[in-house]
């Protein structure tokens, strides 16, 4: 089977930054993403072994050839006080709501004995929440782009700045010893 040249599509894509927003409550933390344009199918979420959550998506801006795409790609930590596999999603009108169940206290359990659950009205589109299990991490490195390496380095920055503090003694440590052996 020959291909031709005018077959191939280069695609070209352009990086936005869905609008994010917390709302933080007693029982649950939710994440809402506005993403308008996005239809729920161009949408991907899930958790991967880490405790990082990606939510991702990708879809063809207005042109014919099918050669602009628009995407983003979001990752945040899991809080400790989360339950992992609690965790939904769902998508209404333009707009990703990830929900966070924290792990209740005991003097929490005291203050709210019962919890209601909540109500879903059926015609609300959800998500697909993945959980990604990867064997090692040379398959996670490969996932990575350009914004993610920025994301993750700010979620590693007390590592890093642990690491330059390191390096600075150390370095001031060998410029001592080499002044003190030179005189």
């Amino acid at each position: 089977m020959a291909t031709k040249a005018s077959d191939t599509v280069t695609r070209f894509y352009v990086d936005v930054e869905p609008i994010c927003i917390w709302e933080r409550e007693e029982e649950c933390d939710t994440l809402v993403l506005h993403i308008q344009d996005f239809e729920k199918d161009q949408i991907k979420v899930h958790i991967n072994d880490a405790g990082i959550l990606t939510i991702s998506g990708e879809r063809p801006m207005d042109d014919t050839k099918n050669t602009k795409w628009s995407r983003f790609r979001k990752q945040i930590r899991i809080s400790k006080t989360c339950k992992e596999n609690e965790i939904r999603a769902k998508y209404v009108g333009g707009a990703v709501r990830i929900i966070m169940p924290k792990k209740i206290t005991s003097a929490a359990k005291q203050d709210h004995p019962t919890l209601v659950p909540e109500q879903y009205d059926e015609d609300e589109e959800e998500p697909k929440l993945e959980t990604t299990k990867l064997d090692n991490a040379a398959n996670e490195r490969t996932t990575i782009g350009p914004t993610d390496f920025v994301s993750m380095l700010k979620i590693n920055r007390k590592a890093a700045v642990n690491v330059a503090m390191a390096v600075a003694v150390a370095a001031a440590l060998g410029a001592y010893v080499t002044y003190k052996y030179m005189s």
